[in-house]
């Protein structure tokens, strides 16, 4: 499994628990998506606040009809103190997906390519305790997130186009189905008439 990450400050000084990011953040990949690779990049807001920005990236393996796939996450969480040992979170995250699968019905082989993007943001107030609790608060926050929006890819959209898929199939399956229907009705029709003649 191959794991890349890399870590940019983008503030005066060092940013609380930066070590602690550079300890974490690369488990990401390893952990969730058996390899890919990971970037983090922190800035300054104004004030005590700050942001900082996760980016996830695992292509896919070709398997069976898994021709090829990738699946982009981008994460940026806010971070404001609004008193104190409470900062408020608010996290904007944007999956994007590609896949392009191989298909067949009948003799007739074609494929299914398939992207898009899904937005979702979340706000929340967690407690503080010290520097080093903005990185579990943020990997918390992330990981609920992105599991959620897996969830919705999964279920969703995957469903629907699965759904749509197979109505074309059947619908294709139909199709040639009353076209041999018709076909044979002519075929009927015309022996009877030459029975007849």
């Amino acid at each position: 499994v191959k794991c890349e990450h890399s870590t940019r400050l983008l503030r005066r000084e060092a940013l609380p628990s930066l070590h602690l990011c550079n300890h974490l953040v690369p488990m990401s990949p390893c952990r969730y998506y058996e390899g890919g690779a990971s970037s983090v990049y922190f800035w300054d807001l104004e004030g005590e606040s700050f942001a900082a920005c996760v980016l996830l990236k695992k292509d896919a393996e070709e398997k069976k009809k898994l021709q090829s796939g990738n699946w982009d996450a981008i994460h940026v969480v806010e971070v404001r103190p609004v008193r104190p040992k409470v900062a408020a979170y608010k996290l904007t995250t944007t999956i994007m997906l590609r896949i392009s699968t191989s298909h067949a019905v009948g003799n007739n082989p074609g494929t299914l390519n398939l992207s898009g993007s899904l937005t979702r943001q979340k706000e929340e107030e967690l407690a503080v305790s010290d520097t080093a609790a903005h990185v579990a608060n943020m990997g918390r926050l992330i990981e609920e997130m992105e599991n959620r929006m897996r969830d919705t890819v999964q279920s969703i959209y995957f469903g629907k186009t699965k759904s749509v898929v197979d109505g074309l199939y059947r619908a294709q399956g139909a199709d040639m189905s009353q076209k041999k229907d018709m076909l044979a009705a002519a075929l009927m029709s015309e022996m009877a008439l030459k029975k007849k003649g």
